[in-house]
């Protein structure tokens, strides 16, 4: 089965790789968390099938890390996150130059390893074929993580917590593509894997 982690899982991953304080962890969503532990499955070889993401979900995923950064601290700040876009450049709440290139290249080289090893695919951003999708609801964002799943990867289930695309579940079942929470998605892998043919990891 192929397996297409869009960029909420990733900037779940991103984000619970470097918060280390417990009492934050354990207050975040079980879906976060789940996406956390699908990654880390995934990239230990726990399980049988086939994941793909692909460069243009790392960049909104490290987009959406320098987002949820800000937020944090505005929380801590007792500041209403509905000021972000006004304060949202204040080095308060801004990631130097040098800390966001470490967790960039934290990002890419993981997912390159994990690539040579051949836990998962990433996939170039090249795509141009976003009508249908567009005309099905989404904005031009969304309809590029669909084109790389459905279009050219020919994925079987869409990993995600958005809910633009859950709304659209139905109709993306009919093109093929199962729209799938990540806690959804871990249960079924490790059903699966369970039952798949056991092989050595390298």
């Amino acid at each position: 089965m192929k397996v297409y982690l869009e960029s909420s899982v990733l900037t779940d991953w991103l984000f619970l790789r470097r918060v280390t304080l417990g009492s934050v962890r354990r207050a975040l969503g079980v879906e976060t968390r789940a996406s956390y532990k699908l990654m880390k499955g995934i990239l230990a070889g726990k399980y049988s099938d086939e994941f793909y993401t692909s460069y243009w979900a790392i960049m909104e995923s490290l987009q959406n890390y320098l987002r949820s950064f800000a937020m944090f601290n505005m929380l801590f700040d007792n500041l209403s996150l509905k000021y972000y876009e006004v304060v949202r450049e204040y080095p308060r709440y801004k990631l130097t130059d040098r800390a966001f290139w470490q967790v960039a290249s934290d990002v890419y080289q993981t997912l390159d390893d994990a690539q040579k090893r051949k836990r998962i695919t990433v996939r170039p951003e090249d795509y141009f074929y976003i009508s249908k999708f567009l005309n099905m609801g989404f904005d031009a964002v969304d309809a590029k993580h669909l084109i790389v799943a459905n279009e050219e990867l020919e994925c079987d289930i869409f990993v995600t917590k958005d809910r633009d695309f859950h709304d659209r579940r139905k109709d993306l079942k009919k093109l093929g593509l199962s729209v799938e929470y990540p806690g959804e998605t871990m249960a079924l892998l490790t059903l699966r894997s369970r039952h798949a043919p056991q092989t050595q990891n390298p």
